[in-house]
């Protein structure tokens, strides 16, 4: 008995002297940064990647981004257009609907777009589809070949 009480009275003495030591520990400083800005806004100036399908009409070269997050003001004005390969594009190939992935810095509300990406199909149709894929409906089946 009395070893079992020599063992764990300076386990418990250690625990109640460190208890409130760890208890209040201050918080890291990147915490405290975190914490102090608000999560849905964005500096002036930062710059961002925002992914997500081209929302509603494009007005001249301002259209929107239905991003996570909520959707972003895009400003493609001084813009650089490229397609899937690299390739530079019409800011015409931009439509509503197609998925675009924008780079530029936040000014207020608005992204200034520095380069915009297309997908890979112009329109994101059926150009992508699989040799030897079942046709859409009402499409043409597959020539068959005699074997």
């Amino acid at each position: 008995m009395k070893r079992i009480l020599a063992l764990t009275l300076p386990v418990l003495l250690g625990l109640m002297v460190a208890g409130p030591v760890l208890a209040g520990a201050k918080p890291k400083a990147t915490d405290a940064k975190a914490a102090a800005k608000p999560a849905g806004k964005m500096d002036k100036g930062a710059e961002v990647s925002k992914n997500g399908p081209v929302k509603g009409a494009i007005a001249g070269k301002m259209f929107t981004v239905a991003a996570r997050g909520g959707d972003v003001k895009v400003d493609g004005s001084k813009a650089k257009v490229r397609d899937a390969s690299g390739k530079f594009a019409k800011f015409d190939a931009i439509k509503p609907g197609m998925m675009v992935t924008v780079k530029g810095t936040m000014d207020g509300e608005t992204l200034k777009a520095a380069d915009i990406q297309l997908p890979k199909g112009k329109s994101g149709g059926d150009k992508g589809a699989m040799p030897g894929a079942a046709p859409k409906k009402g499409g043409k089946p597959a020539p068959v070949t005699p074997k």
